[in-house]
């Protein structure tokens, strides 16, 4: 954005300041934004109203803690359990009615 001095590419905004979302969107409105903390940390999908309604540009919602489970890596019950809650997370950005892609 030409406001914050041209060529940005990106910004990141910790989902567990959810009062500094709307600001950042705000200062760089045309940019895309990485939201870490989702889940583990904090932040929550509702604290992201916001960032996900429909004219907004891309938002990058980062979880990893809260997607990984105490079962042993490498096992069926790992991947079955990171796939489930990896599901539940793209269903609750999809009940915000954003288009959503989950990777």
């Amino acid at each position: 954005d030409e406001a914050v001095g041209g060529g940005v590419v990106g910004a990141v905004v910790g989902a567990t300041r959810p009062q500094l979302l709307a600001q950042a969107r705000a200062a760089v409105p045309t940019t895309p934004l990485l939201v870490p903390g989702v889940g583990a940390q904090g932040g929550t999908v509702e604290d992201l109203a916001g960032l996900l309604d429909t004219a907004a540009p891309t938002t990058l919602v980062a979880a990893a803690r809260s997607l990984l489970p105490r079962e042993p890596k490498d096992t069926a019950a790992f991947r079955f359990a990171v796939a489930s809650a990896t599901q539940q997370l793209a269903s609750q950005l999809a009940d915000t009615g954003r288009s959503t892609a989950v990777r």
